[in-house]
């Protein structure tokens, strides 16, 4: 995890956190919000230049310009779609199977975090929400974090990646909540086969 060593400041919690969980445990995303809406509003930008592009592009390739027609048009569309795809992204949660009910994913999250040398930090009001962060990404005044969530729940554990500055305005999709799942995913494996004996593994 390159750019999540141990944590160099005190953590910042989302101040919706705990309004949200509901809607995050039945849904698997965050819901969108106005800490979503700085990534909604470039997308709605680059969804109106897109089509006013493609309306030039239109008129083009009436013209029978083959190279419009077989390149730029399909080109524009997959650069939009491939955009906001990215983007919903960002809001998502991995889903990770496990054994345990909630109380014993607890104890789960908090003995793997600790064994791959992370410092990590429970949510004051709700101590099933765990988060790691990023030491400062970038200078300046406002740097950027990368922040990852865990939440447990009734047989599995949720997680989610992204990079927040000191405002929360969630920005592109972050590859380790992917690499922090397989790694979960591994450790249950290995570690809680048997869920007869799962409290004891976990404890240790």
């Amino acid at each position: 995890m390159k750019y999540l060593p141990e944590g160099d400041a005190a953590p910042q919690w989302n101040s919706t956190l705990l309004h949200d969980l509901v809607f995050i445990k039945q849904h698997l995303r965050y819901p969108f919000s106005k800490k979503t809406l700085p990534g909604t509003f470039i997308i709605a930008l680059i969804l109106f230049v897109g089509l006013r592009s493609f309306g030039f592009i239109f008129l083009a390739a009436h013209s029978n310009n083959l190279f419009f027609k077989l390149f730029i048009i399909p080109l524009l569309a997959i650069t939009i779609i491939g955009t906001f795809y990215q983007y919903y992204r960002t809001l998502q949660f991995r889903c990770i199977p496990s054994p345990f009910f909630a109380h014993e994913n607890m104890k789960l999250i908090e003995v793997f975090l600790r064994s791959q040398h992370l410092a990590l930090y429970r949510h004051p009001d709700a101590p099933e929400v765990f988060q790691i962060s990023s030491r400062a990404i970038g200078g300046g005044s406002n740097p950027q974090r990368e922040i990852m969530i865990f939440i447990a729940d009734d047989k599995r554990v949720l997680i989610n990646s992204h990079f927040v500055n000191q405002r929360y305005s969630i920005t592109p999709a972050s590859r380790n909540a992917g690499k922090m799942a397989n790694r979960l995913k591994e450790y249950i494996k290995i570690h809680c086969a048997v869920p007869e004996t799962a409290s004891t593994e976990v404890a240790r």
